[in-house]
């Protein structure tokens, strides 16, 4: 990221903290960055593609201090799982300002930015799938078939303690905190190996959630729409098309040759045919990750 597009995002975090997304402007990013707002064009097209690329920002920020520990061979697996936990504390507690009142914003961006929302449900899922190896390389074989519902409950535990956390009101170092989460999932394993405890949550459940990327690629194609100028009744075969796209995603083995004649209608519209290969990428990719878990 060269140094204008850094200091672009570093006052758009400091001015989305301070008055939220929706009360700032891009006159107002544009004087706090030093920049001319047509500059600020020039590097985003839109206040929504400011506001995503922050995110991409926080969350690459995240992912490559977790890929860090990872590599660190000095720590055992158990260690590497508590540094892990300790960072997604630490990277929320640097950024609690922004954090903090960009939340408040959330509800109504969901219907002006579903974007977004993917972006941040992908990351969620892409945690839990990081944080599910880590319980099966912790625990016991037992333990193996509770993974994805000690996952979920981990989850709940991480945002339990996330709001005082982010708040500083309490007094305690992620480390520690990480280190005690830990041990309450233990307690859990024993809980409900000795019980025998059905499963509740498992991967085809979790399968589903991970059709995502296709699924923001439509999302984006929807914004996308809003965008163009198009007649009444190719705006209308696009709707029906992401309709049904959307429908055949939800099936338990969506198949391919719906989406190819779907996004076929895109061929003759400059303007959206990218999304076409996009979609169809998204969709390619996560068939192929279904196939090499179940070989």
């Amino acid at each position: 990221m060269n140094d204008k597009k850094r200091q672009i995002i570093d006052a758009a975090i400091e001015l989305f903290g301070q008055k939220g997304y929706h009360a700032t402007s891009m006159q107002d990013i544009a004087m706090k960055s030093g920049v001319s707002k047509g500059g600020l064009y020039l590097h985003f097209s839109s206040k929504k593609a400011l506001n995503l690329a922050l995110f991409n920002d926080y969350i690459d920020a995240v992912k490559q201090s977790l890929a860090e520990i990872v590599q660190d061979t000095g720590l055992s697996e158990r260690e590497q799982f508590e540094a892990q936990l300790a960072v997604i504390f630490d990277k929320v507690r640097e950024n609690n300002q922004f954090i903090f009142f960009h939340a408040s914003d959330c509800v109504r961006l969901h219907d002006v930015q579903p974007g977004l929302f993917q972006l941040l449900e992908e990351t969620r899922i892409d945690l839990m799938e990081s944080q599910v190896a880590s319980i099966k390389a912790l625990f016991p074989e037992d333990a193996h078939p509770y993974a994805y519902d000690l996952g979920m409950m981990l989850e709940g535990l991480i945002l339990s303690y996330m709001k005082d956390y982010l708040l500083e009101s309490v007094n305690i170092d992620s480390l520690t905190l990480a280190q005690y989460l830990l041990r309450r999932i233990e307690d859990i394993v024993k809980g409900l190996i000795q019980q025998n405890e059905n499963v509740l949550f498992h991967h085809d459940l979790f399968q589903k959630q991970k059709r995502s990327p296709a699924i923001n690629a439509l999302r984006e194609l929807e914004e996308e729409l809003g965008e163009c100028t198009l007649t009444e009744d190719q705006c209308q075969d696009v709707k029906v098309a992401i309709n049904v796209i959307q429908h055949e995603l939800q099936k338990t083995v969506p198949q391919r040759v719906v989406l190819q004649g779907m996004l076929s209608i895109l061929n003759d519209i400059e303007q959206l045919f990218p999304y076409k290969e996009k979609i169809l990428h998204a969709f390619d990719e996560l068939t192929q990750q279904s196939k090499e878990r179940k070989t």
